[in-house]
């Protein structure tokens, strides 16, 4: 699919250039045709995804399943924000109370209503359209880093095959349609992962981003870690901390009434419960998602168990220990091809699958897709092609596969056996891709010693 747009000048082994394509500022047409049909497919898609947002919108206010468009930026994003600007913690009770929303907000980062705070200062609608043009100008930026880092190079034609794949499948039309703020964090994680070792002090403030949501940061955390990438995790710490303190310790003067220490309290206890009712939702526990697709929530939902946080924490660990050892031997034997090789991908895949994630995150695959697809490093470029063919269709099936997604689900009549089996399919094959991606590094590993430059 990747390698048809590719002029046969430029079809080589890339592992020998991996520096040219991420500092390449040259952009470049591509096959003019197929860009220009590649742009008017995405555009219809934008329409399309815009109109049924606009059709499917929820008003501010009570969660309603059949019409959830920009639900999560109303309760995630937008008004969270302005509780902040207003001094109003969106952890406790009194934010429910005040604010047109579900419920007070899960255990994010205090950073990440900082970095939204301005979107608050702006009218609902205004701010809608405005985060809207976001969010499609991050997937453009995902797509152009995947295409530098596969060594495409800036290839139009290659950056908007990206972008409609973004657009039309389940995971990003699912970030798209409900306002959530995924794709921030999917950039944070690419950024992160790419420029650890070139550009630390970017990386790090990448992981600022990353640091968001607890569920990204620590298993990313630990795999970097593992990685070598040391530095830029305690540049990422200090700054990341910093950007929570700020925002944290407005929200604990105000709670607290002027008292910094009683508010602290407060919010550590707002917190806690918030987490409780989060975790207390039908809609939340693995047994009723459709979204889930990390493993333990594929074994909870057929165990029909719902895992506490030190569950998911001890199975992240179990899960994380063999990647971290296969990216730390790799890291020694001089093996790492960055962010669209099999280092990426390791990071990336064992991510979703370690720990509680959603369909959405899905659109983290984007990287090792353009890698596998471009024949990128020496580990990607000695697989056969019934190899990088079964990879790219299991990757593919995730991003696109709608066959879980709750609109279909509730117009077919199924069992519910059958619908477990629906709801855990993704779960299943992105472990199934986290083994076969540590199989093909274990073995380059033990064939050759070589060194790549993340591109």
């Amino acid at each position: 699919m990747f390698n048809s747009l590719r002029s046969p000048a430029e079809i080589s082994d890339l592992s020998g250039r991996a520096n040219g394509a991420c500092c390449d500022s040259s952009w470049r047409l591509g096959r003019p045709r197929v860009a220009l049909v590649l742009a008017a497919v995405l555009v219809l898609g934008v329409m399309l995804t815009g109109y049924r947002i606009a059709s499917r919108y929820q008003e501010p206010g009570p969660f309603d399943r059949s019409n959830a468009g920009y639900c999560d930026f109303h309760n995630g994003v937008y008004f969270p924000s302005k509780a902040l600007l207003d001094g109003v913690s969106p952890y406790g009770s009194t934010y429910q109370e005040r604010y047109p929303v579900e419920r007070q907000i899960p255990f994010f980062s205090p950073a990440v209503l900082a970095v939204h705070a301005p979107l608050a200062w702006l009218p609902l609608r205004v701010a809608e359209v405005v985060y809207f043009g976001l969010m499609l100008g991050l997937i453009w930026y995902c797509c152009t880093l995947c295409s530098l880092s596969a060594g495409f190079g800036r290839r139009l034609d290659i950056i908007l095959l990206l972008a409609v794949i973004c657009v039309f499948s389940r995971a990003g039309h699912a970030a798209l349609f409900s306002g959530y703020f995924t794709l921030e964090l999917i950039a944070g994680s690419f950024v992160a992962i790419c420029q650890a070792g070139r550009r630390p002090w970017l990386s790090a403030l990448a992981l600022v981003l990353v640091s968001f949501k607890p569920t990204y940061i620590l298993p990313i955390g630990f795999l970097m870690l593992a990685r070598g990438n040391v530095r830029e995790l305690i540049l990422g710490a200090v700054l990341s901390i910093v950007a929570a303190l700020v925002p944290g310790l407005w929200l604990a003067w105000n709670e607290g009434h002027g008292s910094i220490l009683t508010g602290t309290s407060l919010l550590v206890e707002q917190i806690g419960v918030a987490q409780e009712i989060h975790r207390a939702d039908p809609i939340e526990l693995p047994i009723n998602s459709w979204t889930r697709v990390d493993f333990l929530a594929v074994v909870s939902k057929w165990l029909r168990q719902s895992p506490d946080d030190v569950t998911h924490l001890v199975v992240m660990v179990v899960m994380l220990l063999p990647s971290m050892w296969l990216l730390n031997r790799n890291r020694q034997r001089g093996l790492d091809d960055g962010l669209a090789g099999v280092t990426g991908a390791i990071i990336l895949v064992t991510s979703l699958s370690a720990l509680y994630h959603h369909a959405y995150d899905l659109l983290l695959l984007l990287a090792p897709l353009s890698g596998i697809a471009a024949k990128h490093g020496r580990v990607w470029s000695k697989l056969s092609l019934l190899s990088r063919s079964g990879l790219m269709t299991m990757i593919l099936f995730v991003i696109f596969n709608y066959g879980s997604a709750k609109f279909l689900l509730d117009r077919i009549q199924l069992s519910a056996t059958f619908v477990d089996l629906m709801t855990s399919i993704n779960g299943i094959v992105v472990f199934g891709i986290m083994l076969w991606v540590g199989v093909i590094a274990w073995g380059a590993s033990q064939r050759d010693r070589f060194q790549l430059i993340d591109s």
